[in-house]
This record gives C-alpha cells, sequence and structure tokens, in this order.
C-alpha cells in the first residue's frame, strides 16, 4: 500500500493550530483510513478459500448436507458485501486525503459523498440482518434476507449481465442497459436518511439531519449545479479561479465537505467488526 496516499499533508493540516478540534478529527480520519485497510486486508484473505465457485460444485455435488452449504453461501454473500464497502471507502478515502493535499475541493467533495453512500447501504442491510448472536433464524426470514442480499450483489442499476453475455453493440442495439426496479438498491436518499437516524440514535451526531444535511451539499457541489461555483468562487456571485490554493477558502470548504464523515468512517469501523462476528449459524427449516 501506498501509505502517501493515506493521510494528510502537513501542509494541510497546518491550516489549523495544532490543539484545534478540526486537527485532532483529521489525525482520528488518518488512523481510521489505516484500521480500514487493515480490516478489509484480513476480510480478503478470510473469504479467499471461500469462492462462490467452489462453494456452487460442492452444492452440485452435495458433498456436504444442503442446510449446511446454504449458510455458508449467505455467509460468503454476506461477507463479500462488508469487503466490498471496506475497499470502496477505503479507495474513496485515498481520494479525500490526495484531494486535501492538493486543493482539490472538488476531489474532496466526490470522496466525502461516495463515503456517505457506501456505509449508508452497509448499514441499511445490516439492520435486515435476522440473525443475533448466532442463534438459528426462521426459514422464512433467511431466505427473504438472502434476496436482499442478492439484490445487493449482484443488482445493479446497470445491466452488467446483458453486457457480459452479449458485448456492448448488441447492448447498445437494444436500448435497455437498466435492471428493473425490483433489482436495484433502494433510493440513496432514504439510505442516508437511516444511516442519519442510526447515527442520531447512537449519540454520535449533535443533531438529527447532521448527515442528511451534509449529503445534499456534497450533492450539490458534486451535480452541475450552481452550489458546485463555491469551490473556485469564494465570493459566489463574482469571478471565479483556475488556481487551487491551501488557505482559508480551502479550509472552509475542507471543514463543510470532509469533517463530517469522520464519525461515519468510525461507525464504518464498528460496523464491520460487529458484521464479521455475528455470521449466520443454522436455519430453522421445519
Amino acid at each position: 500500500m501506498d501509505t502517501d496516499s493515506a493521510a494528510f499533508s502537513g501542509e494541510f493540516k497546518g491550516l489549523w493550530e495544532a490543539e484545534a478540534p478540526a486537527r485532532q478529527l483529521w489525525m482520528a480520519l488518518e488512523a481510521f483510513s489505516e484500521s480500514i485497510d487493515a480490516l478489509a486486508a484480513a476480510k480478503a484473505t478470510e473469504l479467499a478459500s471461500k469462492t462462490l465457485p467452489l462453494l456452487e460444485e460442492e452444492m452440485k455435488n452435495r458433498t456436504r448436507p444442503m442446510e449446511e452449504l446454504y449458510v455458508n453461501w449467505v455467509n460468503l454473500h454476506w461477507g463479500r458485501i462488508v469487503l466490498r464497502t471496506l475497499l470502496k471507502v477505503r479507495d474513496s478515502l485515498r481520494i479525500l486525503f490526495d484531494s486535501c493535499n492538493s486543493a482539490n475541493a472538488y476531489g474532496a467533495a466526490l470522496g466525502s459523498r461516495a463515503i456517505l453512500e457506501h456505509v449508508a447501504l452497509l448499514e441499511y442491510f445490516s439492520s435486515k440482518v435476522p440473525w443475533k448472536a448466532n442463534r438459528a433464524v426462521k426459514k422464512e426470514d433467511v431466505i427473504q434476507f438472502t434476496k436482499d442480499i442478492q439484490r445487493l450483489s449482484l443488482g445493479s442499476r446497470f445491466d452488467w449481465d446483458k453486457l457480459l453475455s452479449g458485448g456492448m453493440k448488441q447492448l447498445l442495439a437494444s436500448g435497455q442497459w437498466s435492471r428493473p426496479k425490483g433489482e436495484r438498491i433502494p433510493d440513496l436518499s432514504d439510505l442516508i436518511g437511516v444511516l442519519d437516524q442510526t447515527l442520531f440514535n447512537l449519540g454520535r451526531l449533535h443533531a438529527k439531519g447532521q448527515i442528511q444535511f451534509s449529503y445534499t451539499v456534497l450533492c450539490d457541489v458534486v451535480h452541475p449545479s450552481w452550489g458546485g461555483d463555491i469551490v473556485y468562487a469564494p465570493r459566489m456571485y463574482r469571478e471565479m479561479s483556475a488556481d487551487a490554493k491551501l488557505g482559508k477558502h480551502f479550509r472552509l470548504l475542507a471543514s463543510l465537505f470532509c469533517l463530517p464523515i469522520v464519525e461515519v468512517v468510525g461507525y464504518l469501523l464498528t460496523l464491520s467488526e460487529a458484521l464479521s462476528k455475528d455470521q449466520l449459524s443454522s436455519v430453522a427449516w421445519e
């Protein structure tokens, strides 16, 4: 791993006094990033010997009881979802660090927004996990959860199956490259709302709506809207500048775009560790 890309530069952190609360939060985010990288590496190693093709081959040959194989299949898919979230947040943090170090406020907004979305999606589905503390769960609950994680791990807005099986030319000619709504993830604004409520209930936010507020700001900056002018024009109605520098205005933007995600990344660590330990152990088939 390139550790230089996973930390803030001294020049960036120097925009704040040594004892400033924001300076301490930047250091916490660096520590969280390092922990996420380690957790992702451990998760990847754990799943390396539990590939889907191997499991499908066992199911085909019935080398073990189907009930046991089904439990393994659910845990494998769920583990892949957790790992995917960790990897995307890890890479989004690297974008954030690099952007802050180079006074790229737009890049910082992109990285922060992506982090909120990925953590919100994992939180949404983790709230639907039907087992707690390795207890056996009802067949109906596991089947419904299986449908949910299939939609998350295999479904998306874009129909990748058609692209990979038929090619781009055929897909373009059909004009139908979007999956049906039932195979997509829920609306992102709903996911952000769930994450906001969870963090507020846990006492991780000063006020309800804090994450929703930050997400709205980031979307307005990232999308082709007037809000994006703040990145290039300190005085919104005045002329824009092509020069990017670490100064007073960038300090304001970094605080607005990036500080809110520190608590979110910290929560992801806690959530991921808990999900890795609490797996499905058995199903009450009768």
